[in-house]
C-alpha cells in the first residue's frame, strides 16, 4: 500500500469521533550552511546529521569541507581528511564514513576512506575499487556495503564490483549481476537491495537485486526507470527518490515492502545527484530520512511519517 495511503479514516468516524490521520510527506528542510559546494554527502537524518566533501563548478574545484545538523541548524565542523565528490558516504552523526569519489583538478580517483566518530575525523582503510558515482548510501559506518559504480575519472564506465566496510578495513563482496552505476542502494552489508541505475550506454535500469551477506538476487522491478536516485531505509522497508530516467530528471518516489515497489508521493522539486541520509542506521521511519538536492541548492526535505 503507498505510503501515503488514508485507509482507517472510515472506521475512526463509524465510533462517533474523528481521529487525526498523518499522511506521510515531504517537508521543507533548513538549507545546509557550512559545506558551500555541491555533490557532497551526508550521514545522518532529520534529528541530527553530517554533510563533506563537494565540487564548486564556478572553479573546477573538490573540497573536503563538513558540517553537521543538530536537528535546528547547521555549522561548520572540521574538514575531512581528503577532498572528494561524488564519493560514498553513509552511518549517522556519530559514527559515519566517507570513501572513494573523484577529485579535480587534475582529474582522479580517489581511494581513501575517511571516519567520523561524532567529533574528529580518523583515516579508515583503502577502498578495493577505484570508482565515483558510487551506489552506497547505506548501513552504518561499520557495516557499509558499495556496489557498481562509475570507474573512469572522467566519466562514461559502469561496473559490477562491489565491496563491504567491517569498520577497519574494505574487502571484495560477489559481483553484482549486471553493470551498472548509479543506482539506489538500501540496508546494510548484510541485508541490502539495489535498484535502477545505467550502464553508461544509454541503458536505463528498473530491475532490482536483494544481497544477504554473500550473494545477488534478483527482487520485483521497479515501475520506472531511473538513474541518480537516492536509495534509504532498511532493505524490506525503503524508498528509492528522484533521478534521471534517460529523458528527464524526475520528481517520482518508490517504495520498497520486501515483496513489491509501489509508487509514493513525489518530491516537490525534480532531483539527481541527491544524497539522502537516515539518523537510525537504515531505518527512516524513526528519526526521518534527510534529503539534500545537490542539482537545487537550498531544496532538502524531510521525510515525515
Amino acid at each position: 500500500m503507498p505510503l501515503n495511503s488514508t485507509r482507517g479514516a472510515a472506521s475512526a468516524k463509524s465510533f462517533g469521533f474523528t481521529a487525526a490521520i498523518k499522511l506521510a510527506a515531504w517537508v521543507a528542510a533548513p538549507a545546509i550552511s557550512g559545506v558551500t559546494l555541491n555533490s557532497y554527502g551526508i550521514a545522518g537524518g532529520e534529528s541530527s546529521a553530517i554533510a563533506a566533501g563537494g565540487y564548486s563548478s564556478a572553479t573546477n574545484t573538490t573540497s573536503a569541507q563538513a558540517a553537521k545538523f543538530d536537528g535546528t541548524s547547521w555549522s561548520s565542523i572540521p574538514n575531512m581528511p581528503y577532498d572528494t565528490f561524488q564519493h560514498g558516504m553513509s552511518g549517522n552523526a556519530a559514527d559515519a564514513i566517507a570513501y572513494g569519489g573523484a577529485v579535480r583538478p587534475p582529474e582522479g580517483l580517489q581511494t581513501t576512506t575517511a571516519e567520523w566518530n561524532g567529533t574528529s575525523w580518523g583515516s579508515g582503510g583503502s577502498t578495493t575499487m577505484t570508482s565515483r558515482v558510487l551506489n552506497c548510501r547505506n548501513g552504518p559506518g561499520s557495516a557499509n556495503l558499495t556496489a557498481g559504480g562509475n570507474p573512469s575519472g572522467g566519466g562514461g564506465s559502469s561496473t559490477t564490483d562491489c565491496m563491504k566496510y567491517d569498520g577497519s578495513a574494505w574487502s571484495s563482496a560477489p559481483a553484482y549481476p549486471i553493470t551498472f552505476r548509479a543506482g539506489g542502494l538500501s540496508g546494510s552489508s548484510s541485508d541490502a537491495i539495489a535498484c535502477g541505475g545505467d550502464n553508461s550506454s544509454g541503458t536505463y535500469y528498473t530491475n532490482s537485486n536483494t544481497f544477504n551477506g554473500s550473494a545477488w538476487a534478483s527482487a520485483p522491478s521497479l515501475n520506472s526507470a531511473r538513474s541518480l536516485g537516492n536509495g534509504f531505509g532498511p532493505a524490506t522497508n525503503c524508498m528509492v527518490v528522484g533521478g534521471y530516467d534517460g529523458v528527464s530528471v524526475v520528481a517520482t518516489v518508490e517504495n520498497y515492502n520486501g515483496t513489491s515497489w509501489a509508487t509514493s508521493t513525489s518530491i516537490p522539486t525534480a532531483e539527481q545527484y541527491g544524497t539522502a541520509g537516515t539518523a537510525s542506521q537504515g531505518s527512516y521511519t524513526a528519526g526521518g530520512a534527510y534529503l539534500i538536492q545537490n542539482n537545487v541548492p537550498g531544496a532538502n526535505y524531510f521525510w515525515k511519517k
